[in-house]
């Protein structure tokens, strides 16, 4: 069996016209993987469709006059469904091809054919009431009727092969067809075949005449002989629909413009659908004329920020036939690339940016202005060393792993170019890179946490954190650890060596350790233990020279209102810079709402890179009622130097800058830094 596949009958296949009737489809899954999704498709507004039903857990996801789709339940391997749609029959008398797709994903991504079920309304198009007549010694006259107008053929010849042949280009329902050039005394085998307007064809079986003698000539030559059809064939339309776009693609654009085409197919063209990701697909704005054979379209993208986007179309004709566009490339450019806010972590630990020697750094950031790709630089005295970052095409999100293995600072900046060949070197601040913790002769170190549950020390579980416990120190003697908020201590041995213990100590935030054991050698007590002094690495300072006052702006709030940097004034207040994208946002806003209720101080929570309505969603997710701004092209960072999240900046009375501090800040410490 294919991977994926699928096959399909229709009943009843013939309705009564101007009528509504139900459509079953029995959908059965030929293939080796479970089908996820359906989709029936009307070929013409002649099979309209007014509702359908829901069998069992299957839900429907769209439902329209020209198709259904189900969702939310499966086929097996094996298994089969019927799918009940409801239609309204028109005034014509037609036979046409409905389409039925399916896919294995959930939201009919990569959908495939299960094929093309007939269904006729009123009477089939046929061949009725043959007859022969005006017999002479060299011809005769065909006659018949068809219930559709359409043009005419006559294969005729002594034998079934036929192979000459008389036609009539004229659509008519009733026929007359000369056959000339017979010979005397013979019989002779034809055909009929007439043609509608769109192109279905209908056959007659094989009828026979035998012309008059020379010596019955002066005998009548009118007599007529009945002949009724005994074969009808209707022609399957198997061509593909074509379509252009006139959109000038090579242009690049400030924002998405409308993309306009035309289609066109014998059979009429059913829909003309378009994707911006190569997977789900949505139907165009407008088509001039549906199920016309020469239509025009457009569309117009919506929420397209910065970037470039791979647009395709694809078109259906009423006989269930697909035709698809190249895949053209639509470059949005209003604004420079620009990276935001950065977050910085050793497995999901958040860190800021200080770490031991040897150990790697995820790096995180946001962007803005539709950059194609980013390029970080990491300088180390003179040296830059290359990283080039990769983009979640989910989350939008840019993000890469660092590795640092030697003890210094480290100046990160990004180099961003997008899809019209702008670029920007944008300034993420300074990595600080300690030295390691050292423990000789290979020893092994052990880290116990405090367990508030059990009320007692354990050993830690560093899997979590991607990191390991017990640890050995490698082939320096040395050995990595990042431990996140909590009360520890820790425990170094080594063969020949005095246990050593340091004492119990607290972490209020994720902090690197790299206590140097200098181990003392075994004597002949085998329990001493050596204490040592807790010493917490020493944590990069706040560094940069602040400006005097923020920057002018006016940017909306969840509320669509706009707030001016100058309403920051008359108590201290402090802006917290923030992406809702980051593990800690609900945590740091929960701190800062607790600093709300007091109407001794402002807190504003600026959004950067994000957009209003997102704003509005996370608010209303938290129930926060705090002041929140959408910096959706991220203006202030660049101004206030803000590259890490959170970011608090601090201000008086007067607006005047008094501190910045990075990191998660409790409602005492925000206090502390708004007292100063």
């Amino acid at each position: 069996m294919a991977a994926a596949s699928c096959s399909v009958s229709v009943s009843p296949s013939s309705l009564s016209l101007s009528t509504s009737s139900t459509l079953a489809f029995s959908v059965n899954n030929t293939g080796s993987s479970s089908i996820l999704w359906i989709r029936i498709n009307s070929p013409s507004n002649n099979f309209e469709i007014t509702s359908a039903e829901e069998p069992g857990s299957w839900a429907l996801q769209e439902s329209d006059t020209t198709h259904v789709s189900y969702y939310t339940e499966k086929i097996l391997p094996g298994g089969s469904q019927s799918f009940n749609v409801i239609i309204s029959t028109g005034q014509n008398n037609v036979s046409q091809n409905w389409s039925v797709e399916a896919s294995e994903e959930f939201n009919g991504g990569s959908p495939f054919s299960c094929g093309n079920p007939t269904v006729a309304i009123g009477q089939v198009f046929a061949i009725s009431s043959i007859s022969v007549g005006s017999i002479t010694t060299s011809g005769a006259t065909i006659t018949w009727t068809t219930n559709e107008a359409a043009s005419s053929v006559i294969e005729y010849g002594t034998t079934t092969a036929y192979g000459s042949t008389a036609t009539d280009t004229n659509l008519a329902t009733s026929h007359s067809v000369n056959l000339t050039g017979l010979s005397s005394g013979t019989t002779y085998n034809f055909r009929i075949k007439n043609i509608n307007a769109t192109g279905a064809t209908v056959e007659s079986g094989n009828n026979a005449v035998t012309t008059a003698t020379t010596s019955s000539s002066g005998s009548s030559t009118t007599s007529t002989t009945t002949i009724t059809v005994t074969k009808t064939v209707e022609v399957k339309d198997t061509a593909s629909p074509t379509l252009s776009l006139s959109t000038n693609f090579k242009k690049v654009y400030a924002q998405a413009p409308e993309i306009v085409g035309k289609a066109s197919d014998a059979s009429g063209v059913a829909r003309v659908e378009y994707t911006l990701d190569g997977k789900n697909w949505l139907p165009v704005d407008s088509i001039d004329k549906q199920f016309g054979k020469s239509v025009s379209f457009s569309f117009l993208p919506g929420g397209l920020l910065d970037g470039n986007y791979p647009i395709k179309i694809r078109v259906t004709d009423a006989a269930g036939n697909v035709g698809f566009s190249p895949t053209y490339t639509l470059v949005i450019d209003r604004l420079p690339p620009r990276v935001g806010l950065a977050m910085w972590s050793v497995g999901p630990l958040v860190i800021e940016p200080t770490i031991l020697e040897g150990m790697k750094l995820k790096l995180s950031l946001s962007a803005v202005g539709g950059p194609t790709e980013i390029v970080l630089c990491i300088k180390y005295q003179v040296l830059c060393r290359e990283s080039k970052l990769s983009k979640d095409e989910e989350t939008g999100l840019w993000s890469g792993e660092i590795k640092f293995d030697k003890a210094g600072e480290y100046k990160i900046t990004a180099a961003s170019v997008d899809g019209a060949d702008n670029k920007t070197t944008n300034n993420l601040g300074t990595v600080r890179v300690l030295p390691a913790g050292v423990l000789p002769a290979e020893g092994t170190v052990t880290v116990y946490y405090f367990e508030p549950t059990g009320g007692q020390f354990r050993i830690w579980d560093g899997r979590p954190f991607d990191q390991v416990n017990p640890q050995s120190t490698d082939a320096s003697d040395k050995y990595h650890l990042m431990l996140p908020a909590g009360k520890y201590y820790l425990e170094a041995t080594a063969p020949e060596f005095r246990k050593a213990r340091t004492e119990i100590f607290t972490l209020d935030k994720t902090t690197p350790v790299n206590i140097n054991f200098d181990l003392k050698k075994r004597t002949w007590w085998p329990w001493e233990v050596e204490s040592v002094a807790w010493e917490p690495a020493e944590q990069a300072p706040e560094t940069g020279e602040l400006p005097t006052s923020l920057p002018f702006f006016a940017l909306p709030s969840d509320t669509g209102e706009l707030v001016y940097s100058s309403s920051l004034r008359g108590v201290p207040t402090v802006v917290t810079f923030l992406s809702s994208w980051v593990p800690m946002a609900s945590e740091q806003v929960t701190e800062l709402q607790k600093l709300a209720n007091n109407k001794n101080y402002k807190v504003v929570v600026v959004f950067a890179q994000q957009p209003q309505s997102l704003v509005e969603i996370f608010k209303k997710r938290g129930g926060y009622s705090l002041t929140m701004l959408a910096d959706a092209d991220g203006e202030l960072l660049e101004p206030l130097d803000i590259s890490s999240v959170p970011t608090h900046v601090f201000l008086d009375r007067k607006g005047k800058i008094t501190g910045v501090r990075r990191g998660v800040l409790n409602e005492e410490e925000l206090l502390n830094e708004l007292s100063k």
